[in-house]
């Protein structure tokens, strides 16, 4: 339930995220793009990326089966 989830807040996110490359040559913001700056929502997406793969690894043992519970011990020998 959880993994299902995940992956349909990764769809609804990949979904809302308005990619087009609008070639422009000079303008306004020319020396920013040449600096290398870094748009705000790349960085939302980012965030919201590294989130839901944190999830994803954090929940991948859900399903695994259960571990068998080792004895205790033997106690020491009396003194």
């Amino acid at each position: 339930m959880k993994k299902s989830l995940i992956c349909l807040a990764l769809a609804a996110s990949v979904a809302s995220v308005n990619v087009q490359a609008q070639e422009q040559t000079g303008g306004v913001n020319s020396s920013s793009s040449a600096e290398g700056n870094v748009q705000n929502a790349a960085i939302a997406a980012g965030a919201v990326a590294g989130a839901i793969v944190v999830g994803l690894v954090a929940n991948s043992n859900g399903s695994s089966p259960v571990r068998p519970v080792e004895p205790p011990p033997p106690p020491p020998p009396p003194p």
